[in-house]
């Protein structure tokens, strides 16, 4: 039970990094590096049968726009916040932030497979972190800018949906460590 207290907030963390990037990535993402229709994760080539390139989904949808369709229902957004909130997110994709985190990520890992100095780490490791907090930040300015767009009832709707979500999620990391045990 302690370990998945104490490794909560790394997975969330983490979690909070993928969605900012899978959902403001936009054809800067890593699934689009090469740009041949293949996924790309982890600097490794991916054929998984959701990522087919371009940074899009077998439906044709970036991962936003997903989350943005799911919402557009569940919410019921007018076609004006629909708008709105297609608006903020295409800003963050196209500010660079994504882009410049997963150059900083390349870079990293390009002087880890050739064995440079300690130094050069540490140096690219700091600019990977701070492009990390960039795109949380970033994240964060987004959420609060679309909360600005929804009424107070969708806002109430809205954390009653992630709150079920961190719910199951618990449930299930608690099963999980529960059947390691």
């Amino acid at each position: 039970m302690t370990i998945h207290r104490h490794w909560f907030p790394a997975v969330i963390a983490a979690s909070v990094l993928l969605v900012s990037g899978a959902s403001l990535a936009g054809d800067e993402s890593p699934m689009n590096r090469h740009g041949d229709g293949h996924g790309y994760h982890h600097g490794k080539e991916c054929n998984h049968r959701d990522h087919q390139g371009h940074g899009h989904y077998r439906d044709g949808k970036v991962p936003g726009e997903r989350w943005l369709s799911r919402m557009s229902e569940k919410l019921e957004l007018t076609d004006d916040q629909r708008r709105d909130i297609e608006t903020l997110m295409k800003e963050a994709r196209d500010s660079g932030v994504w882009k410049r985190f997963h150059e900083a990520s390349v870079a990293l890992h390009g002087a880890m497979r050739e064995d440079a100095g300690e130094e050069k780490l540490r140096e690219l490791a700091r600019a990977k972190a701070d492009a990390r907090v960039d795109l949380i930040l970033q994240r964060r300015q987004v959420r609060e800018r679309i909360h600005g767009v929804l009424s107070e009832e969708q806002r109430r709707q809205l954390e009653a949906m992630k709150t079920r979500k961190h719910e199951m999620f618990h449930k299930k990391m608690d099963r999980s460590e529960s059947s390691t045990q």
